[in-house]
């Protein structure tokens, strides 16, 4: 795998290939981007990837034994690993929306199902660490295996609990832990040591250890570790540690029972039952959390396995409430600014809030509520003491504790300086509305001893300033309010002296985005091209209207104050804004004003502003690209992309299409640099920057290597380079030096052999299933190293054919391989690139069973056909369209087989208009019964058919004659010559058995003469008269077909015609003259009509 070449270097370093080799295993290799990133950290789990012991310990705990197929696996299913120890691997499912996880200890499963000779492999998303563990839960506690963690604290008190330590020692049982540290609970005071000195002797509640302690029972166990109980008040520790039952809810607030929780990095996370309360789980970006009873912790380190569940490091202390709304505020890292103001209020209101036993319900801003408001008002704020309390005062509502269940839409409360506040909800999210201000609840149920906290979004009672005065008092806006001093038109319209019909919405780039800017692209923006960013900042401003976070629900479009189209999006995924297809993120979202919105944002719109190398680097899902561009040998390739001056359009693979790709194949990509430059040169092309809609159905585009083709199937848009597909993910990432289009595959270099290729496409997958059993066909197309073109009829071409026809192919092995000749060539890779090269107006391909392939240009649509050497099974062919690459060949797709027809002679001939005029006047010529004779499979012909035209060469006496024949001798001779009976004779074969003059071989009853001029034209001789065939290997089910040009007929001329003779013919024969002069008329006639139709 592409993704992990870094695991095969250090298997093959530590010579671990051979345990992966071993038959019936199931391998979980993370990608070598998580190699990478695991080898900064792997101290903190113990380990060591430059040890030998160490990496052999850790990978082998990577392999389980028997294979395993996603489709197989249910939720909780468990794998013996091939680690010394036996220790079990976890499988579990989970749900991202409609989409299903799969996990093993936590780690997705990226790429399913790569089906190796010995096993299955998996690429998963970290790294199986730590290894398991062979301690139960309560022993893992005592004494953790990973560094620099205490949890003695929680093991030791939990002999409080004697069943929970009884279970928790017992692999009996299953348990899910969420531990805190030590810290939390010491420096303890002497009695609460004490009462640990007991717990330690294992006198207090056996049964608590003796469960902990037994794998019978199974926990997922939420651990604080020593290093976060430690800092807990001495006074909270004589409540926690001299109340018994309040310590033993405490510990069982930390244990699942009976329930083994990985937490994986995505998808849905139910709410767990712990052995006290519920534990609920939220995400919150990459972090999750859990809460009980209104306590909440940070998951700091997840998933260590133990003999009897798994353990979750956590960074405080579940359930046991201990801090008043006054302390909690002056403990949350958060809330440090609206603390610092709350200390700073008159005495008296400070010492009410500072109550223990007065219940309050804070509604505290966060530093980054603070940060939204202008400098000067904050420090306004900091130097009036009236300000101060009116602000924070409006913040508090005292004598109640509001949980969030308690926030319905609509509910009022007074704040203890008379304000109201009403709660208000958008988007399933709850706003705390004062005034102007809606402030949304960031966190909820902080709870405390008396009363409850909910961080908010927003500051209330300080709104009255302008856009424009906002953006002068941000930290995070300090180089765009420098810039907009250069732009008064913009100055007076976010003041407020410029009137634009109100209220304004703005979004404006923050002090990060503008100092990732190169320099010289700052200047050139700027300075040197100013009235460009004047234009993209005005379209930066909506005029009309205060669009908040809360008024848009999805998806909104609106126009700027410049005329150019924004849409803004307020998704599950984020809010974001988009103007002239430059995407940025809402960064800070909802700073109210006095004259409208704004919002800060993380790039800026409707101007290119990063080269494409740049540009890259900013977008996570091609981060492999990105990277790789960067590698030394690759300086070339990414020096023409930084260069400003070129005009590219990309199309880079996304991550997950690393994933796919076969070791064999990766290792064949990377040891050839060569091979490597060239495949990410077939995704550039230097042609011009092109947008998606730009990219029109069938052109074509010089990439640096190769071409590009571009298809598009309803929305979708599709791009070929050597006859690999890849889709248009996401489209249209503008640069200053192109465009970039995020694609789902890798082109130009194809991954699977050709049988998986055909198993895998639906339009495929019907002659697969029909020519899998012939062993030539699929050993050939299972063979990595084979050069094959396989030209396969579609699944909708077979579906078509009736249940009978398909039967006689699939049961007769001769059959089928006159198919496998007929439509697969195993010396050549026939792919785009090798057709155009060679092809001028057409070629043929002889493969080695010397079955003529023949590549053609046409007018149509296609541009291209392709036969076997029959002219009645071409079939137009889009080399690009309907080939598909293969690591040992390419498969096109087309609409019938090319050396099989389900015809008799007759119905084919009827199929050809050169003998609509002709068939049935010959028919009608030849003996009674040679039409049944022609129609019965049975029997085998060559069939010379005398064309529509060929009546035209005919003199009126042949045309009488031939219609007056009533001497059965003749007509057979007739027969014979245009006709072979038992063999059907490809015009190939002619030249082969007719080509020497003395040969015996040669069965046609006529001389054939070849034609020494650049046609190789074949003319068939009879008695003076010749006829050319015009269209030849015509295939029936029972023979083949030759057009020619003349009936191989004439009447010789009579020397002398006596008198008796004329009159014994004389007035008897006038009607049947009349008969054949009508004949003749008519097929004059219809000759005519076909011809002018064909014009």
């Amino acid at each position: 795998m592409l993704l992990s070449f870094k695991a095969d270097d250090l298997i093959l370093k530590n010579n671990l290939g051979s345990q992966f080799e071993q038959p019936d295993i199931t391998a979980f290799i993370p990608s070598s981007e998580v190699f990478w990133k695991f080898k900064d950290v792997q101290s903190k789990y113990g380990y060591n990837l430059d040890d030998r012991e160490s990496v052999t310990t850790l990978m082998l705990y990577h392999i389980g034994r028997g294979k395993i197929f996603a489709d197989e696996i249910v939720d909780g299913q468990t794998v013996i690993s091939k680690h010394p120890s036996n220790y079990n691997l976890r499988l579990n499912l989970f749900y991202d929306g409609s989409e299903k996880i799969i996990t093993v200890n936590g780690a997705e499963l990226l790429v399913r199902d790569i089906v190796g000779s010995n096993g299955v492999l998996y690429i998963i998303d970290r790294m199986l660490a730590p290894v398991s563990s062979g301690k139960t839960l309560h022993d893992y506690l005592l004494y953790p295996d990973i560094p620099g963690y205490e949890f003695q604290s929680i093991a030791r008190a939990s002999i409080i609990a004697p069943e929970t330590k009884a279970a928790t020692n017992s692999i009996d049982h299953q348990f899910t832990a969420f531990v805190p540290p030590d810290a939390i609970l010491f420096p303890m005071p002497s009695k609460a040591q004490d009462i640990l000195s007991i717990a330690r002797a294992s006198i207090i509640a056996p049964e608590t250890k003796a469960a902990t302690n037994s794998i019978d029972h199974q926990f997922t166990a939420f651990v604080p570790p020593d290093a976060i109980l430690f800092p807990m008040p001495s006074k909270a520790q004589d409540i926690l540690f001299f109340n018994t039952t309040l310590l033993n809810y405490t510990i069982h607030a930390h244990l699942v029972r009976d329930s083994i929780l990985f937490i994986p990095a995505r998808g849905e996370l139910k709410d767990l039952q712990s052995m006290k309360g519920t534990i609920h789980l939220v995400r919150e970006g990459e972090d999750v959390f859990v809460q009980s009873n209104r306590i909440r912790a940070k998951i700091t380190f997840p998933n260590i396995p133990v003999a009897n569940g798994v353990v979750h490091v956590i960074d405080h202390i579940l359930y046991f409430i201990y801090k008043t709304v006054f302390v909690e505020t002056n403990t949350t890292q958060s809330l440090s600014i609206f603390a610092s103001h709350l200390h700073g209020i008159p005495g008296d209101l400070l010492s009410h809030i500072q109550s223990t036993v007065e219940t309050f319900t804070f509604f505290a801003p966060n530093n980054d509520a603070f940060a939204k408001v202008p400098r000067t008002l904050q420090q306004q704020m900091a130097q009036d003491d009236r300000l101060r309390s009116e602000v924070l005062g409006a913040h508090i509502v005292k004598g109640v504790d509001v949980s969030f269940a308690d926030l319905t839409d609509g509910k009022t409360l007074k704040t203890i300086n008379n304000f109201t506040l009403t709660v208000r909800k958008f988007n399933n999210d709850i706003y705390i509305q004062n005034g102007n201000v809606l402030a949304k609840i960031e966190q909820a149920d902080i709870g405390c001893t008396n009363g409850v906290i909910h961080i908010v979004s927003n500051v209330f009672r300080l709104d009255q300033f302008t856009v424009l005065d906002a953006i002068k008092g941000n930290n995070q806006l300090l180089r765009i309010s420098e810039m907009l001093s250069h732009f008064q038109e913009l100055e007076g319209i976010l003041s407020g002296r410029t009137s634009l019909g109100g209220k304004v919405t703005v979004f404006m780039p923050s002090d990060l985005t503008m100092m990732s800017l190169r320099n010289e692209t700052r200047k050139s923006i700027f300075v040197e091209h100013s009235d460009r960013a004047l234009r993209a900042l005005k379209g930066h401003i909506i005029e009309g209207e205060s669009l908040s976070s809360t008024e848009i629900y999805s998806v909104v479009l609106k126009y700027t104050y410049g005329g150019q189209r924004v849409t803004i999006q307020n998704l599950d995924s984020g809010f974001t804004i988009e103007g002239s297809h430059i995407e940025a993120n809402i960064v800070t979202s909802d700073i109210w004003c006095s004259n409208g919105v704004l919002h800060i944002i993380d790039n800026i719109l409707h101007i290119p502003t990063r080269n494409i190398m740049d540009e890259m680097a900013r977008h996570g899902d091609i981060s492999s690209i990105s990277n790789i561009l960067r590698l030394e040998g690759m300086k070339e390739l990414s020096l023409s992309l930084s260069n400003e001056n070129n005009h590219f359009t990309l199309f880079i693979p996304v991550n997950s299409a690393f994933s796919s790709i076969p070791r064999a194949r990766a290792d064949t990509l990377f040891a050839n640099s060569t091979l490597f430059q060239n495949v990410l040169k077939a995704h550039v092309t230097s042609t011009g920057s092109k947008y998606a809609n730009d990219l029109y159905d069938g052109i074509s585009m010089k990439a640096e290597e190769e071409f590009l083709h571009i298809s598009r199937d309803s929305s979708d848009v599709f791009i070929t380079n050597n006859n690999v597909k890849a889709r248009i993910i996401r489209s249209d990432i503008p640069a200053i030096n192109g465009i970039i289009h995020v694609v789902d595959t890798i082109m130009y270099f194809p991954f699977y052999v050709a049988a998986d290729v055909m198993y895998n496409n639906p339009k495929l997958r019907a002659f697969y299933d029909l020519m899998k059993n012939l062993s030539e066909f699929s050993n050939l197309l299972q063979d990595e190293f084979s050069s094959i073109t396989v030209f396969a009829p579609s699944s909708d071409f077979l579906s078509s054919l009736s249940p009978g026809d398909l039967q006689r192919i699939s049961a007769n092995p001769q059959a089928l391989r006159t198919i496998f000749k007929g439509h697969v060539i195993p010396n050549g890779i026939l792919d785009s690139k090798f057709v155009r090269t060679n092809m001028q107006h057409r070629f043929t391909f002889r493969s080695m069973y010397g079955i003529p392939f023949t590549f053609a240009k046409q007018s149509t649509v296609a541009g291209t056909s392709i036969d076997a050497g029959y002219s009645n099974l071409r079939y137009d062919l889009d080399i690009n369209r309907d080939g598909f690459a293969c690591s040992n060949g390419v498969v096109y797709v087309i609409d019938g087989f090319l050396d099989y027809s389900f015809k008799n002679i007759i119905d084919e001939m009827k199929a050809q208009d050169k003998l609509k005029a002709s068939l049935q006047n010959i028919m009608g010529i030849f003996p009674p019964g040679v039409e049944e004779d022609f129609r019965d499979i049975n029997n085998e012909f060559t069939v010379f058919m005398p064309a529509s035209e060929a009546f035209l060469y005919l003199s009126q006496p042949e045309i009488l004659y031939l219609h007056n024949l009533v001497n059965s001798t003749e007509k057979y001779e007739l027969l014979e010559r245009h006709t072979v009976n038992g063999t059907s004779l490809s015009i190939e074969k002619i030249r082969a058995i007719c080509g020497n003059q003395n040969s015996t071989e040669c069965v046609l009853s006529v001389n054939v003469i070849f034609e020494d001029d650049d046609t190789e034209d074949i003319v068939l001789e009879w008695n003076g008269v010749q006829s050319r065939i015009i269209q030849s290997n015509i295939l029936a089910n029972n023979g083949m077909i030759h057009i020619i040009d003349r009936i191989l007929f004439k009447v010789e001329e009579e020397t002398t015609t006596s008198s008796d003779s004329m009159s014994t013919r004389g007035v008897n024969a006038a009607s049947t003259q009349f008969s054949a002069i009508v004949s003749y008329l008519l097929v004059l006639s219809t000759f005519c009509i076909v011809y002018l139709v064909k014009r």
